[in-house]
């Protein structure tokens, strides 16, 4: 186990989310947007998770259901040679939702919603720690969103 802000962490968890030399994500690609983890929707907290959510319409006109998969790990994986002291402090920032730094890499932990449109489950992929940032007004392929 790994002790990480008061958080104690698999060495299993901590190992699955890091690679070496790995560049910043490229801006979103058409049609991913919140499609996929690097392609994640920027909000600010769980409440603004469920307040974008809850502006999404289905093709259909109306509202999807959703609910909570669970997170998928760092939106870019963590470098192998990162010291302990600094994922305690990439740890303590995400936590008191420090906004990045111009260039700065974005290792922020990634929700995934389930999304359900009538018959159709679409996930969505959110990543909370984007409290200086406006509101989203980009929905993800095949739905809407309400300005």
């Amino acid at each position: 186990m790994r002790k990480f802000w008061g958080l104690a962490l698999p060495a299993a968890m901590v190992a699955g989310c890091v690679a070496p030399g790995v560049p910043a994500p490229a801006s979103p690609a058409p049609g991913r947007y919140g499609l996929e983890p690097e392609q994640s929707v920027e909000v600010c907290r769980p409440e603004g998770e469920r307040r974008y959510l809850a502006r999404l319409i289905c093709p259909s006109g109306q509202h999807p259901t959703f609910e909570r998969a669970g997170n998928v790990g760092p939106r870019t994986p963590l470098p192998l040679d990162m010291s302990p002291a600094e994922q305690e402090r990439l740890l303590a920032d995400n936590m008191a939702m420090k906004p990045l730094s111009e260039g700065e890499v974005d290792h922020h932990w990634i929700d995934a919603y389930e999304v359900v449109c009538e018959s159709q489950t679409t996930t969505i992929y959110m990543d909370m720690y984007h409290c200086s940032a406006d509101a989203p007004s980009q929905a993800p392929a095949n739905f809407r969103i309400i300005r």
